[in-house]
């Protein structure tokens, strides 16, 4: 179930970043993701980190990350979100 979140679940910032790293901020309603994985846009995985279902606030590191346009997958229970972050 491949889903657009509404906004106020999910919010990436700093999106486009320039910072070595971004903040996940989830909601109540989106606290079933378990795991965070970013690609490239040609499908190579950089990231993958486990989270728990109490963590609202994610700090993903991407300092070591080229300039470009990338995908982050949130995956849990029965759902799946995507989101594109620029660096």
């Amino acid at each position: 179930n491949d889903n657009d979140p509404p906004s106020e679940e999910i919010l990436l910032f700093p999106n486009p970043s320039q910072k070595s790293l971004i903040k996940l901020y989830l909601s109540s309603e989106s606290a079933e993701i378990e795991k965070i994985i970013i690609y490239t846009v040609t499908g190579l995985k950089l990231f993958e980190k486990h989270v728990s279902t109490l963590e609202n606030e994610i700090e993903i590191p991407v300092q070591s990350f080229s300039p470009g346009v990338y995908l982050i997958e949130l995956k849990g229970e029965g759902s799946r979100y995507k989101k594109l972050v620029i660096r």
